[in-house]
């Protein structure tokens, strides 16, 4: 989902569904995917490295990170998955 904030374009990115996935023994229902993408980017933003803006907040109830779209006009992104 991208929203706006500032006159900027961000992505939002959700928890992944832990129930859906089977998992014997957990009793979350939601990951802590985008607290740790979070973390990870102020990490790397002290250590100096460059990286994607963000921003946590709550979306349904649910914590969200919003990471600023870095490519510029005329960019485009491709996707991949590795095997």
């Amino acid at each position: 989902m991208g929203i706006s904030c500032g006159g900027k374009d961000y992505l939002l990115k959700f928890p992944g569904n832990l129930k859906e996935q089977h998992m014997k023994n957990i009793n979350l229902s939601y990951s802590n995917s985008p607290v740790c993408e979070y973390i990870g980017s102020k990490i790397y933003e002290l250590l100096g490295i460059p990286v994607h803006s963000t921003i946590l907040g709550i979306r349904n109830d649910k914590i969200v990170v919003a990471c600023e779209d870095f490519l510029k006009n005329g960019d485009r992104l491709y996707e991949f998955e590795l095997p």
